[in-house]
């Protein structure tokens, strides 16, 4: 009886041993809780009207599109924009088409291009002189605007940059008259090494 009482001893011993074991193995934790990250955007705007400066009323960052009622082969049209950059360092400044499918189940997106352009309002008119238009950034249709969209390059801190966004249409077929489609456009600071 007494080696029952010692084998059953040692088989709790060796049980409490490795129940001890397997909790100090998961309780030997240290935690750090409660952290708070915050990301701070950019600074981005657009001006609300061109012939002013910079002042607060006057940066918004969204503005109301237009409707281009006229589209047909062969069309074009000069949209004027003027981005700012109001933060204290410069960013890489993109541009990209955003669009969803079910607002152009037309499929408008493939017969619409844009080409953007530098844009030096020197006279500060708000209007396009052509002795102002500065580099093409390269014709794209919609699709790959969205898709590969335009590095405009650096925008420094605290400054604004005008651009000429040609939206025109090579041809169409006929079987697309009354078709309209809904897109918008971004302006972004793409992160450094994209």
């Amino acid at each position: 009886m007494t080696k029952l009482y010692i084998s059953l001893l040692t088989s709790m011993l060796f049980l409490c041993f490795g129940i001890g074991v397997t909790y100090a193995a998961y309780s030997s934790l240290a935690t750090v809780s409660s952290n708070k990250f915050t990301v701070t955007g950019s600074s981005l705007g657009l001006l609300k009207d061109l012939t002013k400066g910079v002042g607060s009323s006057n940066i918004v960052t969204k503005l109301e599109g237009r409707d281009y009622s006229q589209v047909t082969s062969g069309w074009s049209h000069d949209y004027l924009v003027k981005v700012h950059n109001g933060n204290s360092s410069p960013i890489n400044l993109g541009s990209y088409n955003y669009y969803v499918t079910t607002n152009d189940v037309d499929d408008l997106r493939y017969y619409l291009n844009v080409e953007i352009f530098d844009w030096d309002d020197s006279n500060d008119n708000g209007l396009l002189d052509e002795a102002e238009l500065g580099k093409s950034y390269d014709k794209k249709s919609f699709v790959k605007w969205k898709t590969q969209g335009y590095s405009l390059g650096e925008l420094k801190e605290s400054t604004t940059r005008g651009f000429v966004l040609r939206f025109s249409v090579d041809s169409i077929a006929d079987s697309k008259l009354g078709a309209t489609g809904m897109f918008d456009f971004e302006f972004v600071d793409i992160p450094r090494g994209e």
